[in-house]
């Protein structure tokens, strides 16, 4: 998945590119309101839109906030309605400045396929720190359709599944972004995330 990303990077001409999954439904004008964010916001070395999930409805969320850099908006709520700098992106509606994106070295390709779990969010640190900023637009939307086959999803759900595929890259994340306790505390805590969620609340025997 990333070295595919990286080679659109590498291969595209303009200078803005947009990343978007296969499994989405483009709002009318998506391409426009990127380009206009980024014409709008001429620091932003990346925009992220609003990606509607299965069920999911806009809603005006503001994001939480975290002094670590390590946790900051990784729970954003990207069906948000709010326009904000944020510290995080999702993958399947980002545009990047392409030189910008190249000059950080672009998606780390170390994060094991075909999951990734994660890549995304280093990508926005490591941009974040080079001193580059995150823009989200909602007008630039999508509804994403989250495929229940193929993809990162060629294995089953991480829901179901005891694979370490679908962990590695969440702790491959903390080792390169975190510091300090804030890193440790996250690594510690991750295998009760992992499991905290509602689906398996309904579904205990998993």
């Amino acid at each position: 998945l990333t070295r595919a990303m990286n080679t659109g990077l590498l291969q595209s001409r303009g200078d803005v590119v947009l990343f978007v999954d296969d499994d989405i439904i483009p709002f009318p004008q998506l391409l426009v309101h990127h380009l206009d964010a980024h014409n709008c916001f001429q620091e932003a070395g990346a925009v992220v839109g609003m990606v509607l999930q299965p069920g999911q409805n806009p809603c005006a969320l503001p994001a939480r906030t975290n002094r670590s850099l390590l946790w900051r908006d990784l729970d954003f709520p990207f069906n948000s309605t709010l326009e904000s700098w944020v510290d995080n992106v999702i993958a399947c509606n980002l545009s990047v400045k392409r030189q910008q994106a190249l000059s950080i070295g672009g998606f780390d390709e170390a994060f094991p396929p075909p999951v990734a779990f994660r890549f995304e969010s280093e990508f926005a640190k490591r941009l974040i720190r080079a001193g580059g900023r995150i823009r989200f637009s909602p007008a630039a939307a999508i509804y994403h359709l989250a495929a229940s086959s193929g993809g990162t999803r060629s294995l089953g759900s991480q829901l179901t599944s005891a694979s370490p595929r679908y962990g590695v890259g969440d702790f491959y994340f903390a080792l390169r972004c975190g510091r300090g306790w804030y890193r440790i505390i996250y690594l510690l805590y991750r295998p009760f995330r992992q499991v905290r969620t509602r689906f398996h609340l309904r579904h205990p025997w998993w």
